[in-house]
């Protein structure tokens, strides 16, 4: 016997308007959650997000985001310490957050957030058996 199954998607449209400069508050609140990260794990992503938006803007494409210069800034910027970053990084890898590619490390595209006035994400949740 075949059989076949409707799927039904409901869609919903949840905006948000907050002032610019809670833009990337609001972006990587989102995002966090998705990736279970803490407050200083969210910290240093805005950071990165902010920092490779400078070179993206700059017409300067961003090599590796764990250089020794964008970990100084990253580090100046967040005021932590060398080894507490160092465990930061460390974490951010093991969830996803930061990747390695051909040209260093990364922020993982999912979670890349351009610097524009509209960010619109598309979430699709599903059930599983587990």
């Amino acid at each position: 016997m075949n059989t076949t199954a409707e799927v039904i998607t409901e869609k919903r449209t949840y905006v948000i308007r907050k002032p610019k400069e809670q833009y990337y508050d609001i972006a990587v609140a989102i995002l966090g959650g998705l990736k279970n990260l803490t407050q200083l794990e969210k910290d240093i992503l805005k950071a990165m997000i902010i920092l490779n938006n400078e070179y993206v803007k700059d017409n300067i494409t961003p090599t590796d985001l764990l250089n020794s210069k964008m970990r100084k800034t990253l580090m100046t910027n967040l005021k932590i310490t060398k080894s507490n970053f160092g465990n930061y990084v460390i974490r951010l890898k093991n969830k996803g957050v930061i990747v390695e590619t051909e040209l260093g490390y990364t922020i993982t595209p999912q979670l890349v957030v351009p610097d524009s006035d509209v960010l619109e994400l598309t979430f699709k949740i599903v059930t599983t058996t587990n």
